[in-house]
Parts: C-alpha cells; structure tokens; sequence
C-alpha cells in the first residue's frame, strides 16, 4: 500500500486513523488494540511469555486473517512470519529500537510509502515511555529524510522535541521553569524537615503516654 498508518493504545488519538480509506494500510501492536475497526499488519515482537493473558491473546491472534510478525515463528501461531530485526539492524543500527513502535516505523521506510502516520502513540509520560520516545522520533526523522511525508495527530505528544541541551535552560521558559523547580524543592526539603521534626514528637508524645498508661495501671491503686 502507498500508505501506512501504524496504530498504537493511546486513547488521544489511536481512533483517528484512517481505517475506512483503503489507501492505507492499519499496522497495529498490543492486545490493548483489538477493538480496532480494521488490522491489516499485526506486529507481536515480545517474548509470548510476557504477554498476559497469553492464552487468550494467542486465540485471538489466531481468529484473525490479518498478516502477522513475531520475533520468530512458533507452534503457537504458525502463520506468523519472523521479523525481519537483523535486517533493520544492518540498515539503520542498534541504537534506537527502544519500542515496538520504532521497529514498526522503521520497517514502514523499508517499504518506501508516500506516506507514513502514526496514531495512538504519546509517550508524554515520564517513564518507561519517555525512553522509548527518542527511537519514535529518530525513525519519523529518517522517514523524512527519505522523502516520505509523516503525519501525527495534533492530539499526540509524539513530535514534541526534546529541550534542547544547554541552550533551552537560556530561553525565559526555560528559565522560569527552573526557578519553580528550585523554589518547589526548597519548599519540599522544609516540609520534610518539620515532618521528621514532628515524626520524632509523635514518637516521644506516644511513648510518654505509654509510660503514664503504666504508671496508672501500677500505682495509683497505692494507699
């Protein structure tokens, strides 16, 4: 097809792929994605036994007519083809396969499309998400790069660029923001200061209580 549009979970925008424009082909990844209208590529590049549930999963792969890549073929879904991963190594390196998103990316450039879009992938947050941005957007670079025309929602976070090293610390938002930050960390540093303060009071006030609990309970009945 002329056309890929590769379909991650992020609810902003995964709907809004073109599934009733038969230009496109609908490549998608995750168990989290079949609800979707129409699959034509289905990419399964973890180890099954991390997918859960697995079986489940595994019948559901099995039900469908769409074609299928896992990282090799197996008795449990036999029409799978093997990804092509050493392939795309020797073309574009080692270093940004952070995420099945970015292998799927990649693998899209092999096929020379007029044009590639990626819906349903964010990656905003600030965890393992954040580390597999950079390998999304260094493929969608080289795509365009190649030619190709590369569309991303509005909705998504995906083309946001990283902070520019050194140089985004100068610009006044920049700025800004790490005055706030520093003005946060002084605030949080004294609050923990008087929570331990008043942690180590809790402890000597229960501990007093404790000791005259006893005293009442041993002497007060002396004549």
């Amino acid at each position: 097809m002329s056309k890929i549009a590769i379909v991650g979970t992020a609810p902003s925008s995964r709907r809004l792929a073109p599934f009733a424009d038969a230009n496109w082909g609908i490549w998608a990844c995750s168990p989290a994605n079949a609800d979707l209208p129409r699959i034509d590529t289905f990419f399964q590049l973890h180890a099954l036994g991390s997918v859960a549930p697995e079986t489940k999963h595994v019948d559901w792969i099995n039900a469908q007519a769409f074609d299928l890549f896992m990282q090799d073929v197996n008795d449990l879904c036999q029409r799978a083809r093997r990804f092509p991963k050493e392939e795309l190594i020797k073309q574009f390196g080692c270093f940004f396969f952070t995420s099945t998103i970015a292998w799927m990316i990649a693998y899209a450039i092999t096929k020379a499309p007029q044009e590639i879009g990626v819906y349903g992938v964010d990656m905003g947050h600030d965890t393992e998400y954040g580390e597999q941005k950079i390998g999304c957007q260094h493929f969608l670079w080289l795509a365009r790069l190649a030619g190709i025309v590369v569309r991303v929602p509005m909705e998504s976070d995906l083309l946001s660029p990283v902070p520019l090293y050194g140089y985004s610390e100068a610009t006044p938002i920049g700025r800004k923001l790490q005055v706030r930050d520093e003005e946060l960390r002084g605030e949080l540093r004294g609050l923990q200061a008087l929570k331990q303060q008043t942690d180590e009071r809790i402890t000597f006030l229960q501990g007093a209580l404790s000791d005259l609990a006893y005293m009442r309970r041993t002497w007060t009945g002396s004549t």
